[in-house]
This record gives C-alpha cells, sequence and structure tokens, in this order.
C-alpha cells in the first residue's frame, strides 16, 4: 500500500521495502533455498536504508 505524505511542500510516497515476486518460491523452498532468500531480503532492506540515508537526492 502507498501512501503519500506532504512535507515541506513536496510530495513524497512511503514505499515498501520488500520486492514482490521474490519470495514466491518460499513455500516450496528447501532449508538452502530459504536461507538464501532470508539473506536476500536483509541485505535489500539494509541497501535502501542506506541509500535513503545517504543519497543527496532524497529529501531531508
Amino acid at each position: 500500500m502507498r501512501q503519500k505524505y506532504q512535507l515541506k511542500g513536496l510530495i513524497i510516497r512511503q514505499t515498501r521495502v520488500n520486492c514482490p515476486g521474490v519470495s514466491w518460491t518460499w513455500p516450496d523452498a528447501d532449508q538452502y533455498h530459504r536461507v538464501r532468500l532470508e539473506k536476500f531480503h536483509v541485505d535489500h532492506a539494509a541497501s535502501y536504508a542506506s541509500f535513503l540515508q545517504n543519497d543527496p537526492r532524497v529529501p531531508s
């Protein structure tokens, strides 16, 4: 669900950190694949947070 917020006269969107479609294989996955999926999601969330904190194009 995307929601819009008005901050300092700018409209920005709150976006999800997940990756749609990436976890569809979870129910049938073996333990090795589930560990890889978990690591992917953790790495993706950490990278997204780092981008939001450090990219100069992101409004403060």
